[in-house]
């Protein structure tokens, strides 16, 4: 398999060496001090992920990622921007997972297509489109804007549904069922997803169901 590309734009020298020392040697890096360049080097090198500044005196983080979503040939590829590439720079180092994206192996679409992000804010599931997608943990994630796209690209963990999508209630009791995702609950600051209304009633009247939910997700073999 390739090694993974990344694109790192930091005006500061002393982070990108910082970034290249740290990643170098498990995935393929390119770097620019020059935001301006970043679309230019992004059409030839076509990175699997751009980590990008907040930041930075001649364009900042919102103007590059502007940039790319304006360019059909890179509006695709995973954009974070970011004031502390630390936190990022972990979850690279641990699995990789925000470079799933550039899987051979078109995954399975979550949530039915709906905007995962859409469930907190404004709290009702809106459709995504297939053009706005990011790809983690195996799935597909579709978007209604750009907006969405890199809230949920810069912390894929909040916004996705617990338990890969499956009834809450059901695995509760050692089931795994497929869930309607128009059939959710929030509850501190995670997405549950049910297989109907009666189940969701189910944990809204017990909430314990959602402390052995996750305690059977936790078993080994889950």
């Amino acid at each position: 398999m390739r090694a993974r590309k990344i694109l790192l734009v930091d005006d500061d020298p002393a982070v990108l060496d910082y970034l290249q020392a740290k990643l170098g040697a498990r995935f393929k890096l390119f770097a620019t001090r020059a935001p301006a360049g970043v679309v230019e080097l992004a059409r030839r090198e076509k990175p699997d992920l751009i980590l990008c500044d907040v930041d930075m005196p001649e364009m900042d983080g919102g103007d590059v990622s502007k940039a790319l979503f304006d360019d059909e040939e890179l509006r695709d590829i995973p954009a974070m921007k970011t004031s502390n590439f630390i936190p990022i720079l972990a979850a690279l180092c641990l699995s990789g997972s925000a470079l799933a994206q550039s899987s051979s192996k078109v995954p399975s679409v979550a949530l039915k297509g709906n905007d995962p992000v859409s469930y907190f804010n404004p709290g009702t599931p809106a459709k995504g489109a297939s053009a706005l997608n990011f790809d983690f943990d195996d799935t597909r994630y579709l978007f209604q804007n750009q907006k969405n796209r890199e809230l949920f690209a810069s912390n894929p963990d909040k916004y996705t549904p617990q338990f890969s999508g499956l009834c809450a209630t059901g695995l509760s009791m050692g089931m795994r069922s497929e869930a309607d995702p128009s059939v959710f609950l929030v509850k501190e600051g995670k997405l549950y997803v049910f297989s109907s209304a009666e189940a969701r009633d189910m944990v809204q009247k017990d909430p314990t169901l959602l402390k052995k939910a996750h305690e059977a997700w936790q078993k080994p073999g889950k």
